[in-house]
């Protein structure tokens, strides 16, 4: 290793030659002269490991911005922003490509713009990992690492390494130390209901009876649904936690006792639900295996209990959610396609039934999605074409259930995914159109409600991300896609999983003028 080198780095050097794809590091220092020395040596080093070569950018906004004062915000996001789409174009260089974003020259005026910055990354974490092949390294001073930690938690909880360099003998700190960084308020959630204070203190004061114990679970549950649907996730999942260890108490009373499995089995579906909107996907599975145990237990139990048989669908249904997030599309299509098997048998049974008319249409939806994922594009919009069916006829027999009409928006923009990838660009803008218009209809009828929002801002994206639309229409559609997001996460209604703003900033930025 050359001389040059600290010993420090030895594992970013050993980190950047075995990685593939995105990988972020930090490296932290005292003085912003230990940083271009390094430049030369670190490239040659990676690239001896690696064997093949490398490309390193040296990205410094201190040289490369005009200013006489401050850095300015959004120049700075503007030039790393270009730079980083520039690597994630078709075409882009195979060769393992290093990032070195430099803010070790930043003193205090500039931070406010760095700061800015690293919220604007800390949103896109997604979408840069999935589509940039490149290592990102940034080098910053000890004051601004904490404004790091805190603006970009996703980025410093995903890091690979942090390098610390040791400062010269005797050399002063060249950037001020922050003190205290302004924290980001949520909006309040709302109060614990008189009944459910009733029931706490009730149980308080009684608390082996196992009917006070259901009473208090009973409300906990509607307390999280309150929430879940307000956006509220961290209060939802506050009360569903609550209803698994009241539930499983009851069931290690009696675990005979059906009705108490059942409520163990609906809290962790629910419990697992909120963790997978918060990207908790390893969570939620273990959530959703455990409701998935109940369910065969129960089912199994009694083969002819049609609720029990369903109960074990949902659980399929969640299983597959989970194991999609997790990036196994194998084990998803394997839970879908099980579930729909449950699904289409009961419905043989009770033709009339609507709710296991949508659990066909929704199961229908999510094997489309992974069939085209994995290019089996005759499968997908069979499908597709099948739960579009399903889902249109039930919103003509229900035009008053806003769930089928959800599910009718769903499958519009799921035909219109199948249509572009079949190069129709026209029959997908179509689609695409339609499913806007009918969440926009929900969003109006219960503003309350965030999904229905966000149903929105998706519609939009599509829209937006439409190659074959004027510029002008694109532009109109991130933009409002993106303020509907933007308001769902200022008022802290914003499931994290959804925080795509930093998607549609990035689509915004790569449209030409």
């Amino acid at each position: 290793m050359p001389s040059l080198l600290s010993p420090a780095l030895t594992p970013l050097i050993g980190t950047l030659a075995l990685g593939k794809g995105f990988q972020f590091h930090a490296l932290i220092c005292h003085d912003k002269r230990q940083i271009r020395p390094l430049l030369q040596p670190l490239r040659e080093a990676v690239q001896g490991r690696r064997g093949h070569p490398i490309q390193l950018e040296h990205l410094l906004p201190s040289e490369l911005l005009p200013h006489t004062q401050a850095l300015e915000g959004e120049a700075l996001i503007r030039l790393v922003l270009n730079c980083l789409i520039s690597l994630s174009k078709p075409g882009a260089s195979e060769a393992l490509q290093l990032i070195l974003l430099d803010a070790s020259s930043a003193d205090g005026d500039d931070f406010p713009a760095w700061r800015l910055l690293f919220q604007r990354l800390n949103g896109m974490y997604d979408a840069l990992r999935d589509s940039l092949p490149a290592g990102l390294l940034i080098c910053l001073p000890p004051a601004l690492e904490k404004a790091l930690i805190q603006d970009a938690p996703e980025f410093w909880g995903n890091r690979r390494t942090t390098v610390r360099l040791e400062s010269a003998q005797g050399a002063p700190s060249q950037t001020p130390v922050l003190e205290h960084l302004p924290q980001v308020q949520e909006t309040p959630v709302d109060p614990p209901s008189p009944e459910l204070l009733a029931a706490r203190a009730a149980l308080k004061a009684r608390t082996q009876d196992p009917t006070l114990r259901r009473q208090l679970m009973v409300l906990l549950g509607k307390r999280g649904d309150e929430q879940a649907q307000k956006g509220h996730s961290a209060e939802a999942l506050k009360a569903y936690r609550e209803c698994v260890i009241l539930s499983t108490s009851l069931t290690r009373l009696d675990p005979a006792n059906t009705r108490w499995q059942r409520d163990l089995f609906v809290s962790q579906i629910k419990m697992g639900n909120v963790l997978l909107g918060r990207s908790e996907a390893a969570e939620a599975l273990k959530a959703f295996r455990a409701s998935h145990a109940i369910a065969e237990t129960l089912a199994c139990q009694d083969p002819g209990n049609t609720l029990w048989q369903r109960d074990l669908s949902v659980s399929l249904d969640r299983l597959g959610d989970a194991f999609q997030a997790l990036e196994d599309a194998d084990a998803a299509l394997e839970a879908f396609q099980e579930r729909l098997g449950i699904v289409d048998g009961l419905a043989r049974l009770d033709p009339d039934n609507t709710q296991l008319q949508r659990d066909q249409a929704v199961s229908c939806l999510k094997i489309g999605d992974l069939q085209l994922a994995a290019e089996h594009h005759r499968e997908a919009l069979a499908s597709f074409q099948r739960g579009v069916f399903i889902t249109r006829a039930l919103a003509h027999k229900e035009p008053h259930n806003l769930l089928c009409l959800r599910d009718l928006s769903v499958s519009y923009n799921k035909i219109g995914d199948m249509l572009l990838a079949q190069g129709d660009g026209p029959g997908a803008s179509d689609a695409y159109q339609d499913a806007l218009e009918i969440a926009r209809g929900l969003a109006i009828r219960d503003p309350a409600n965030a999904q229905w929002q966000v149903d929105v801002a998706v519609a939009c994206s599509k829209l937006g991300a439409h190659a074959g639309l004027p510029l002008g229409e694109r532009r109109t559609h991130l933009r409002q896609g993106r303020e509907i997001l933007n308001t769902l996460r200022q008022s802290g209604r914003l499931q994290p999983g959804q925080n795509w703003i930093e998607w549609f900033d990035l689509l915004l930025t790569a449209l030409p003028v």
